[in-house]
């Protein structure tokens, strides 16, 4: 039989483990899509549909500032440009 101070901290790391996976399933999935674009040079127009990001560029160049960007397996980002010599 194990000394009762070999169990606390059994417990105590099974309590915490406990609390650490209810708290990673109730937060849910986090927003993958690019977030908070701010076009600081060019025309560039951002619409959202569901979990499709759609970036339109009007001028031939543009300048976009994005606070975080990322992109989750199941989410879309299009970028789509006036031709091919448009630089973003």
């Amino acid at each position: 039989m194990a000394p009762k101070a070999a169990v606390r901290p059994l417990n105590t790391l099974r309590a915490a483990l406990v609390c650490l996976l209810i708290g990673s399933v109730a937060a849910g999935p986090a927003a993958a899509l690019p977030q908070n674009g701010q076009v600081s040079a060019g025309q560039v127009t951002m619409s959202q549909a569901g979990t499709t990001l759609t970036v339109t560029q009007v001028s031939d160049k543009a300048i976009i500032n994005w606070r975080g960007f990322s992109i989750d397996v199941t989410e879309l980002v299009r970028f789509l440009q006036p031709g091919s010599s448009a630089v973003a």
